[in-house]
């Protein structure tokens, strides 16, 4: 999810269950530890294609977090003037660090677990990369956790009361992801039925929640031909999804575009569910690999990033990444969401 989530849960992670033990301090040492994996992000400043390969790999780890967390803890003992046991500091930092990915793993861009033993990326796809329900908990379990007293030193009352806020906002967060894996469960009934009601029987389909909310899904499914059907579903309004459909394209330039390296991993990024659009210009093939699962509810086949490949003479003469985001496009998606939220279909 979004940074300032990441650092505060960290934070709220260091206040319920370590700030007793090691004082003030403890709270920004776990809200530095909540952000850190996601230094991996530079990678893009270095090459955009790294950010699909890197980001959410190593530092995102369950196998590599909990062998670094002893040396982090050490330093935060050491930059806290060694206060406490460094043991106790290196288990703040363990929590910390895991729920990251854990956390992170609930959404739908793709962590990488395993790494390096494993490339797989995994994603629960029950909530939002932003969610305000989520995240705004654990900011005021924050706030009362940093807060002092009048004499400059938090009372014991005043202590406590920012512990239980800070498990409670934990707790909460549980049960809203819990409340997003079930409203998934719905809605990817619904969308599995509406296909093969229309005698498209998916292959892979993803179900995916819309930025802010988890009522609201991205849905994404790629039939047996080829063709990838794309739309927006509420699991408030049962009603069958508007879809729409981008077709596989029989052209020797796409197969050419999606061996190429970069082409393969953008399709592996996307998790297969990658729409094609070819375009002739001057002797060159223009193939158009887009991301689908991410879109637009006003244009479901409309992918906000994917990559464009130049073919010609038979060869692969570039591939580049694109970004797709026109703002005019979307100004108008947070209403478009607001309709099909209560309706299930956009609003002319």
């Amino acid at each position: 999810m979004d940074s300032i989530t990441q650092a505060v849960l960290g934070a709220a992670v260091a206040e319920a269950g370590f700030r007793h033990r090691l004082g003030r301090k403890a709270v920004f040492f776990g809200a530095l530890c909540g952000t850190l994996p996601d230094l991996d992000v530079f990678t893009a400043a270095i090459d955009p294609w790294f950010e699909l390969q890197h980001h959410r790999g190593v530092t995102h780890s369950l196998l590599v977090l909990p062998l670094v967390s002893p040396l982090i803890g050490w330093l935060g003992w050491r930059g806290a003037g060694r206060r406490g046991a460094w043991t106790t500091w290196a288990h703040c930092a363990f929590w910390a660090l895991i729920t990251h990915p854990l956390l992170d793993v609930c959404t739908s861009y793709g962590t990488q677990l395993l790494a390096p033993l494993s490339k797989a990326r995994f994603a629960v796809d029950c909530v939002s990369i932003v969610d305000p329900v989520y995240t705004l908990p654990l900011v005021l379990a924050t706030v009362l956790a940093l807060r002092r007293g009048p004499g400059g030193a938090p009372t014991h009352a005043l202590r406590r009361r920012a512990q239980a806020v800070a498990r409670g906002a934990l707790g909460w967060g549980l049960v809203w992801l819990a409340v997003g894996a079930a409203n998934h469960r719905v809605v990817e009934g619904r969308f599995r039925a509406a296909l093969e009601a229309a005698g498209t029987p998916p292959v892979h389909l993803r179900v995916m929640p819309t930025l802010l909310n988890h009522l609201a899904f991205r849905v994404v499914a790629r039939d047996a031909a080829g063709a990838i059907h794309c739309g927006t579903m509420s699991v408030l309004a049962d009603v069958p999804p508007a879809l729409e459909t981008v077709p596989p394209v029989d052209d020797p330039a796409v197969a050419l575009a999606l061996a190429h390296p970069k082409g393969a991993l953008m399709d592996r990024f996307a998790d297969g569910l990658t729409g094609v659009r070819v375009e002739h210009e001057n002797g060159r093939t223009i193939v158009f690999l887009d991301d689908l699962r991410y879109g637009l509810s006003r244009a479901p086949a409309r992918a906000l990033w994917g990559a464009r490949a130049v073919v010609e003479d038979g060869a692969v003469v570039s591939v580049a990444r694109t970004n797709n985001r026109d703002p005019a496009m979307m100004k108008g998606e947070l209403g478009a969401l607001w309709s099909v939220l209560w309706t299930g279909r956009v609003a002319p």
